[in-house]
This record gives structure tokens, C-alpha cells and sequence, in this order.
């Protein structure tokens, strides 16, 4: 929650992701951060599925995975 773009770019590039996961990610951050839903990877992931309302354009399950990994950097 407390990451900045730049953050959050460096370490996408550096698992592998391009601009448009990197942006996605950005996206989901900040949802997260003006959201009153509880901050979960359940919730999270609920932007990966095509058909559902919260869907982040090219915020895909790989995207998800890698977002989550380098959380924790």
C-alpha cells in the first residue's frame, strides 16, 4: 500500500513484466488505496476475471502472480 509507481516498476521489470502489467498493477494499488473493501489477495485477484465488474484491463492471473511475488520485496 505504501509503494510508489517508480517502486512497483523496478521491481515488475525485474520479474519480467512489460508497461502494460507494470500499468495494470499501478491500477490495482491504486483501487486498493481509495477501496473501503478489506486489502486481501482474495480481493485482488477478483480484477484477473474477465467478466466480472472490477476487471483491470491487462491485469491478468500472470500479472497477479507476479504483482504478488514482488510484494513482498
Amino acid at each position: 500500500m505504501d509503494t510508489t509507481y517508480d517502486q512497483l516498476s523496478t521491481l515488475m521489470q525485474q520479474a519480467g513484466s512489460n508497461i502494460t502489467q507494470i500499468n495494470a498493477s499501478w491500477k490495482a494499488v491504486e483501487y486498493w488505496r481509495k477501496s473501503d473493501q478489506e486489502l486481501t489477495w482474495d480481493n485482488l485477484k477478483k480484477f484477473t476475471v474477465n467478466k466480472s465488474k472490477e476487471k483491470i484491463k491487462g491485469f491478468a492471473i500472470g500479472t497477479y502472480q507476479t504483482f504478488k511475488k514482488v510484494a513482498y520485496l
